[in-house]
């Protein structure tokens, strides 16, 4: 591998969490193109939700994946190696232990701790998982929240006595102090924080009442309606920002001026489409201010290097960005439900149900291709001749 290989994906593999992609996404020469990770594709993957990048492992970069259709967590080497993490790849629950022999049941969500234990959202057993390294080297798995059974109720906090439902993204806050884990409670449309408390693990929640619906932008999250939510990512700020799926919308909990927290949307009009400028046979509108702006059943959201808000677009077939003059543009895809475009610009490039995207500390993406059962890089025209040389080796 080449040096200049080498400082790319060392730098790509230096995440900001929740992130995804662009420079100068104001300026429409700014053209990037896209390709296929070595080792992902239909013979490898099934339906592939969520990644994250492990910065160092055993001295080399790799992409973590929730593969999701295959019922397994695995590890991709950079030249395309993978290696299964946690799951057997038969649906169940099989109780907690050998993370090799564990069953997972479609599971959604991934995230690193600082430790760089991995966490997954452990979807239809209804459970938040994490997988760590053993006294004897192996990979062990344990259950840090749910009891298995889908339900609402949290009881007196404590997180491993909790009942969640369908647990979806996750993201890791990081403070000095201790980190915090956030994640979505899809079945219950709602948000928790999960934190060590004076020894237990508690949990709390944070935004949605419980009830499917829209209600509550300017309000306390808590008392918010939420439908369906997917991803969620932080910035350096501590602003959660949820994909709230079913309400078409990409909405934000932050602190006021007044030391309230409070939510509202920060793009999607609640309407199910693409926005001003496009209908069947139309073009694509290159800009849509934010307040103007539709998408379709978004799945991911993250938080790009210069604050931007990126969006996996799901059944728009779109990644898009939320830009600091709070414009919309195309970041990749054409809108077409198919698979094809490697080595050219990624706005000519289809995706299939995109469902999150990560930004790189050098403006790469990656994107969870989930329909195509494919992880996509979109980068610069000269970083991507790089990579297909190497890849090609």
């Amino acid at each position: 591998m080449s040096s200049r290989v080498t400082r790319f994906l060392i730098g790509c593999c230096l995440l900001v969490v929740g992130g995804a992609s662009v420079v100068a996404v104001d300026d429409a020469s700014a053209v990037r193109h896209i390709w296929t990770v070595p080792g992902t594709g239909p013979e490898t993957l099934n339906k592939p939700w969520s990644v994250v990048v492990d910065a160092d492992h055993l001295g080399e970069p790799s992409f973590v994946v929730a593969d999701t259709g295959n019922h397994r967590v695995v590890r991709i080497a950079l030249d395309g190696t993978m290696t299964v993490i946690a799951g057997t790849g038969e649906p169940g629950f099989n109780g907690d232990g050998n993370a090799a022999e564990a069953r997972l049941d479609d599971p959604h969500g991934v995230a690193l701790m600082p430790d760089r234990s991995i966490l997954i959202a452990d979807t239809n057993n209804h459970r938040i998982r994490r997988v760590f390294p053993g006294e004897d080297g192996t990979l062990r798995i344990e259950t840090i929240a749910g009891t298995g059974e889908p339900g609402s109720d949290l009881g007196i906090g404590v997180a491993k006595a909790a009942q969640i439902n369908q647990p979806y993204g996750i993201v890791v806050e990081r403070t000095p102090y201790q980190s915090f884990i956030w994640f979505v409670d899809r079945g219950n449309h709602r948000v928790l924080g999960i934190s060590r408390v004076v020894g237990q693990v508690g949990i709390m929640p944070y935004a949605g009442t419980g009830e499917k619906g829209f209600s509550g932008d300017g309000d306390d999250p808590k008392n918010a309606k939420l439908n369906e939510p997917s991803g969620i990512a932080m910035n350096s700020k501590g602003e959660l920002f949820i994909a709230d799926t079913g309400n078409h919308r990409i909405r934000k909990v932050f602190v006021d001026g007044e030391n309230n927290l409070k939510i509202e949307t920060v793009s999607g009009t609640g309407q199910a489409g693409y926005g001003p400028g496009y209908g069947p046979g139309g073009q694509f509108t290159a800009r849509i201010p934010a307040d103007k702006a539709q998408f379709d059943s978004p799945c991911g959201v993250a938080v790009g290097l210069k604050g931007e808000i990126y969006v996996a677009d799901t059944l728009n077939n779109l990644v898009r960005v939320i830009s600091k003059t709070n414009n919309v543009f195309i970041v990749a895809g054409t809108g077409s439900p198919e698979f094809g475009g490697d080595n050219q610009p990624a706005s000519k490039a289809p995706l299939f149900n995109p469902t999150s995207v990560v930004e790189c500390t050098n403006g790469t993406l990656l994107v969870t291709d989930a329909a195509n059962n494919r992880l996509r890089l979109v980068a610069d025209p000269e970083t991507n001749n790089e990579i297909t040389q190497h890849v090609r080796q």
